[in-house]
């Protein structure tokens, strides 16, 4: 599963971000543009919590359709309670 960090104001990139999957032991640190990604997620429901000193910690409901690595829109869609 990969994604992005951006910033709710005005989409720019958030580098350095903290990126956990619940369900999963890692974290991953957004690089430069944003961008994050996580190897073999398995399917079903998942919260992923994005942090950074700088901004507001955010949190979304995914359920993870197919196995491996899926994208919004390929795989992934945002749970019932997914906040904004």
């Amino acid at each position: 599963m990969s994604g992005r960090g951006v910033s709710l104001v005005d989409r720019a990139p958030i580098p350095a971000a903290v990126v956990s999957l619940e369900a999963t032991a890692g974290q991953v640190l957004t690089d430069s543009l944003g961008r994050f990604s996580f190897e073999a997620v398995a399917t079903g429901p998942h919260e992923l919590t994005v942090r950074h000193p700088a901004c507001h910690a955010m949190s979304r409901s995914l359920e993870v359709l197919r196995p491996g690595r899926g994208t919004p829109g390929r795989g992934v869609v945002p749970g019932p309670d997914a906040t904004p």
